[in-house]
């Protein structure tokens, strides 16, 4: 019988047999005879090993775009480009959606390009999708405004900037800041901090930014999440007819600016120094994002969208 191990002792057991198996293309026999248990046993680990989260098994579907709904959301709202997939069920939306806009961001990897880099799960999956075969030389990621959270990696804007530098490599600009302070006065202090006023500036001659569209619904609100704000809060905003925001900036479905004391808070770069970035490229899908995405792209925070199909047939039956 396969020795009684326990914590990280037995973590590691099952990653070495879980390697052998499915890095090292072993047979479960082999593995057996090599351990000196049944293969019935290593069959029994390799199960436990995929249960306890050591063997995390992806399947990636080729993205399947659909080129009339993406036409359709380019004139609509005067897009640099749009880009629709089709998505067969919600678990895929995210992942499929950021695969396609990990593509466009790798077409802007070239030398002397500064990618500007929001938080959110879109952009941490976006990130995470990027594949390249090498490096590209003198690159800058910047971060465009400060981090929500350090408990939760997609609301960590350190933790984005760092594993975008070590996939592109390049330098990293970090603004060493929080996201929003208790007033505007204390987040005005803050900002003439000069090592955060010289991140700030970098963030705003950005070739590229990598956005997620925010939104107040309660499920999926990066600042309700990340207990930077209540159900009051949220309920406030709502009452205040904001419905989502990019990069901190608040918006309504028109797309003007909303819920100003909010944003005069934030440690970010600016509504103008965001309007001035020359690819704004927004990434979001879901009924939760339709509305967000609405005012986002009626106000022109992002010039560029990926989403999925169903949101963006909604979003061109309700414009």
């Amino acid at each position: 019988m396969a020795p009684r191990r326990k914590g990280i002792e037995r973590a590691e057991y099952l990653a070495r047999i879980a390697q052998m198996y499915y890095i090292d293309d072993m047979h479960q026999s082999e593995i057996a005879a090599k351990v000196g248990v049944t293969r019935s046993m290593i069959s029994h680990l390799l199960a436990e090993a995929r249960a306890s989260g050591i063997v995390n098994i992806n399947v990636v579907h080729p993205l399947r775009r659909d080129a009339q709904l993406a036409e359709g959301l380019q004139e609509a709202f005067d897009l640099k480009e749009a880009v629709v997939v089709s998505v067969d069920n919600q678990m895929e939306l995210v992942p499929t959606v950021a695969g396609a806009a990990a593509k466009i961001l790798q077409r802007y990897l070239i030398p002397g390009v500064v990618i500007g880099t929001s938080w959110g799960s879109a952009v941490s999956k976006t990130i995470e999708a990027i594949e390249l075969e090498r490096l590209t030389p003198d690159v800058t990621v910047v971060q465009l405004l400060g981090s929500l959270s350090g408990r939760l990696l997609e609301f960590d804007a350190h933790h984005h900037l760092q594993y975008l530098v070590n996939k592109v490599g390049g330098l990293g600009v970090y603004l060493n800041a929080p996201f929003m302070l208790e007033t505007k006065e204390v987040a005005d202090i803050l900002k003439r901090d000069p090592s955060i006023r010289e991140t700030l500036d970098y963030g705003g001659r950005s070739t590229v930014a990598v956005l997620g569209i925010g939104t107040t619904a309660k499920a999926e609100s990066s600042f309700y999440l990340s207990g930077y704000a209540t159900e009051d809060d949220l309920r406030q905003l709502t009452d205040e007819g904001t419905v989502g925001d990019v990069c901190g900036h608040f918006f309504n479905i028109d797309g003007k600016p909303s819920s100003l004391d909010y944003t005069a808070r934030l440690i970010g770069i600016s509504l103008d120094q965001l309007m001035r970035i020359p690819a704004r490229l927004g990434i979001a899908g879901g009924p939760n994002k339709v509305e967000p995405i609405i005012g986002a792209l009626r106000g022109g925070y992002v010039n560029m969208l990926v989403t999925d199909d169903m949101t963006a047939r909604t979003i061109l039956e309700d414009v």
